[in-house]
């Protein structure tokens, strides 16, 4: 059975998805949806995933969506190292906190103050630009996020979820790269998270890590010239 990802690597559960297929060894058929030209909101890919978003699946016969269902879907599935999605009831229990966490914990914070910075009429429904107090608010809630992150996953752990990587991390290293989109840097004053992207990026291997990022890196590098203007 062939396995068909479609992705667009500037998505954050993309870029996850597309590190999580390379590392783990599965074949797969790799497809573009990009998001910038509307891709995604086409009728012939709708067929293919009914909320007409990234990424999606298709092995076989059988369409999948939603990035953390995608995952654990494929490591139950396919030959992968248990460490990906633990056997093991607890283990497996502990990564589905954070992965459950994230959606409220990591993502929407971090998203709300991505969308502030490079698109506030799609947060505000607005023309003009937001105040600098709305901005204030996002941002501080933007690194209360990241700060959890270091001090309710990473506190005496290498990965979110003890010594060995997961999917979970995956989905981390999606978010946290993000924010860079605004000029942040992540990693300024947290030594731990900093630790931890090193850590992945090790791990799953450097030229991986930094392939699956170029598109995102090109978009980071982008926004620092128009923001900077």
């Amino acid at each position: 059975m062939v396995l068909k990802t479609y992705v667009d690597p500037v998505s954050q559960p993309s870029r996850a998805l597309m590190l999580f297929v390379r590392a783990a060894k599965i074949d797969f058929e790799e497809n573009l949806i990009l998001i910038r030209e509307g891709q995604q909101k086409t009728d012939e890919y709708a067929k293919i995933n009914k909320f007409q978003k990234v990424p999606a699946i298709v092995h076989d016969d059988f369409q999948l969506a939603e990035s953390i269902s995608i995952l654990r879907y494929l490591a139950r599935t396919f030959t992968v190292d248990d460490h990906w999605y633990p056997k093991d009831v607890r283990s497996q229990a502990r990564v589905d906190e954070f992965l459950a966490w994230q959606h409220l914990g990591l993502r929407l914070p971090l998203t709300r103050y991505i969308l502030a910075v490079i698109r506030p009429e799609l947060l505000f429904m607005l023309t003009t630009k937001p105040t600098e107090e709305d901005l204030a608010n996002l941002k501080k809630q933007a690194e209360k996020a990241l700060d959890d992150v270091e001090k309710l996953w990473l506190e005496g752990s290498k990965f979110v979820h003890g010594d060995e990587i997961s999917i979970a991390d995956l989905m981390a290293v999606g978010e946290i790269e993000m924010i860079r989109l605004t000029g942040y840097n992540p990693r300024e004053g947290r030594p731990k998270l900093s630790a931890f992207l090193d850590r992945v990026k090790e791990t799953v291997g450097a030229d991986l890590y930094d392939g699956v990022h170029e598109d995102l890196n090109k978009v980071v590098d982008y926004f620092a010239v128009k923001l900077a203007k």
